[in-house]
């Protein structure tokens, strides 16, 4: 069904909490009732066409089609360019990571980092790993990036972004890929033919998981063991039960021509359509699915934190492991327990990973 966001053509999508936000030629557009209603939150936003976007907490960031990057620190509801040293404008892809902020442009074709919330800008493709290809999309799991280049696959970062180095892709017969999405254990990405590409080991290795016809997949959303995913050629969606062997068509109730993005907010799927007539919505129907570590919330608390790290989650844990932004595990406790003690630990950007019966879940946190 439609939301009342009805006439804009929706170029990307991101959910916080129980927020959607959106991407449109019109700027960004913020819901807080699942639809419901829509706030445009672009106050010193010059170039409304909003390309990509990146929430983290208040921090968001966005891309823009020739008006280049734009930093937000309050929720969105104040925006700055930060755009200082920046050679083209038109803007592919954004990613927040930590303290650090990513982009990917459309025309020079190179993948960029900030260590000072957009201050200064720094090329790291040369020499680093990467090709000197336009960066379509960002993805992360546990304490790696992802990114993939146009025609060139996979690659992925270990270090917040720094250095990067090709995924292996199994099986495949196409290098044009599409939006990554994590079911909280493993990462997917879509693909041009393919079907869904899954990794489970943070994305050293994509793997071929859809078996069928030619079938392209732009974004993907998981409810349990059962995804949604935009697909072009069927205009509209498709849906999988099956871990992305096999994909459906489910268009019921969608007008023709594409949705290029979808994303899961509470008990709801949200697709964006690319042709004016907005953002629409499905209700998810409680299934007799097991559940997945993705359907749980998990909160840590606060952030940046000083002394103590407090976690509340309904999962049911039995290991917790803090992770350096290298890789490293610093630190295991074998037990159930929702207070930790990081006093010891440097300042900078930690990883809390929880192991559960049904898999694992990753949080970022900062240490002051």
């Amino acid at each position: 069904m439609p939301t009342n966001l009805t006439s804009e053509t929706i170029k990307c999508m991101s959910a916080e909490g129980t927020s959607l936000f959106v991407g449109t030629n019109n700027g960004v557009f913020k819901s807080i009732d699942f639809g419901v209603s829509w706030t445009n939150i672009s106050n010193g936003i010059t170039n409304l066409s909003i390309t990509s976007l990146d929430v983290d907490g208040l921090k968001m960031f966005v891309g823009t089609n020739g008006g280049g990057l734009f930093l937000s620190t309050d929720g969105g509801l104040n925006w700055n360019p930060v755009n200082n040293g920046l050679f083209y404008l038109t803007i592919n892809a954004v990613m927040i990571s930590g303290t650090n902020l990513l982009y990917g442009d459309n025309i020079w074709g190179g993948l960029y980092i900030s260590t000072n919330n957009g201050g200064n800008w720094t090329m790291v493709n040369g020499g680093l790993g990467l090709p000197t290809s336009v960066i379509k999309n960002f993805g992360s799991i546990g304490s790696n990036i992802v990114c993939n280049a146009l025609g060139s696959g996979v690659y992925v970062s270990t270090d917040n972004g720094f250095n990067w180095i090709a995924s292996t892709l199994i099986n495949t017969t196409t290098n044009y890929l599409y939006g990554f999405t994590t079911d909280g254990a493993n990462i997917y990405v879509g693909s041009a033919g393919d079907g869904v590409l899954l990794s489970t080991d943070n994305g050293l290795n994509f793997i071929k998981k859809y078996v069928g016809p030619n079938i392209g997949i732009r974004d993907l959303a998981f409810n349990g063991s059962v995804a949604y995913g935009t697909d072009p050629s069927a205009y509209g969606m498709d849906m999988t039960t099956d871990s992305c062997t096999s994909f459906t068509i489910y268009n019921t109730g969608l007008p023709n021509y594409a949705f290029y993005s979808v994303e899961r907010c509470g008990a709801f799927i949200f697709t964006g359509h690319m042709s004016g007539q907005g953002v629409w919505k499905l209700a998810i129907t409680p299934t007799d699915v097991k559940k997945t570590v993705s359907d749980y919330e998990l909160n840590i608390y606060p952030i940046p934190t000083l002394n103590q790290l407090s976690i509340n989650t309904e999962l049911e844990f039995n290991e917790i492991s803090i992770i350096d932004i290298t890789g490293k595990n610093i630190r295991s406790i074998k037990q159930n327990t929702n207070t930790i003690n990081v006093a010891d630990l440097s300042k900078g950007i930690y990883f809390i990973k929880l192991f559960t019966d049904e898999g694992t879940i990753t949080k970022k946190f900062v240490k002051q």
